[in-house]
C-alpha cells in the first residue's frame, strides 16, 4: 500500500513539476494578468499534493515511514547482536537483559522492565534462562521480600565486557555518518517519541 502511494507521490511530483514549468513559461510570456489563476492553480495543487501524502487512518506517508523505519533500525540491531552474542547462549534478547543487569546491579524485575521496556511474563521468562544459565542471582530484597534484586555473576561480569564491547562497536558504526548535532537532534526526537 505504502509503495503504491509512493509511486503515486513520484507521478504527482512530475505532474506538478511539468505544470510549474508550465505556468512559469506562461507567466514569463506576459501572461501577468492570469497571475490570480496562476496563484489559485499553484494553491489547488499543493492541496492536492498534500491529500495525496495522507494515507488511511490520517497519518501521512512520511509519519508511517518514519515509524517503520525505527522499528527496522531496532529490529536489524537486535538481530546483529543477537547473533554476535548467541555464542554464550544469549540468543533471543538474553544479552540486553544481561548488560542492563551489570550496569544496574541489584536493581528489581520491576525496574529491570521498566528500563527495557518489556512486559513482565517476558522478563520472567528471560531472567529464568539467565539464572539456570549461571548468568545471574536472585536475591530477596531486605526491605521487601515481594522484591527480588538482581545481580550478575562472575560469569556474566566476563561475558559483559565481551557484549559491551560489541555493542558499542556497533552503535559506532552506525552513527559513524551523523554528526555531533544531528546525534543530538536525533537523541531530543526520540526522547520526545519515548516520553510521548
Amino acid at each position: 500500500m505504502v509503495n503504491a502511494i509512493l509511486l503515486d507521490d513520484k507521478r504527482v511530483d512530475a505532474k506538478f513539476e511539468r505544470l510549474i514549468e508550465f505556468i512559469g513559461g506562461q507567466v514569463v510570456h506576459g501572461l501577468f494578468c492570469h497571475i490570480g489563476l496562476v496563484i489559485f492553480l499553484f494553491s489547488c495543487i499543493i492541496m492536492l499534493h498534500i491529500q495525496l501524502l495522507r494515507v488511511k487512518g490520517g497519518l501521512s506517508v512520511i509519519e508511517l515511514e518514519v515509524f517503520r523505519q525505527m522499528g527496522s533500525i531496532s529490529r536489524r540491531a537486535t538481530k546483529e547482536m543477537n547473533q554476535a552474542a548467541s555464542q554464550y547462549q544469549l540468543e533471543n534478547n538474553l544479552f540486553l537483559y544481561l548488560i542492563r543487569i551489570v550496569e544496574h546491579e541489584g536493581l528489581t524485575q520491576s525496574d529491570l522492565a521498566e528500563l527495557i521496556q518489556v512486559d513482565k511474563t517476558t522478563l520472567s521468562r528471560a531472567l529464568k534462562k539467565l539464572d539456570d544459565r549461571g548468568y545471574i542471582d536472585k536475591v530477596t530484597a531486605a526491605q521487601n521480600k515481594n522484591y527480588k534484586q538482581l545481580y550478575p555473576t562472575q560469569k556474566a561480569r566476563d561475558r559483559y565486557e565481551v557484549l559491551a564491547k560489541l555493542e558499542r562497536q556497533y552503535i559506532k558504526e552506525r552513527l559513524s555518518t551523523l554528526s555531533a548535532a544531528e546525534l543530538a537532534s536525533l537523541n531530543k526526537i526520540l526522547n520526545k517519541i519515548l516520553h510521548s
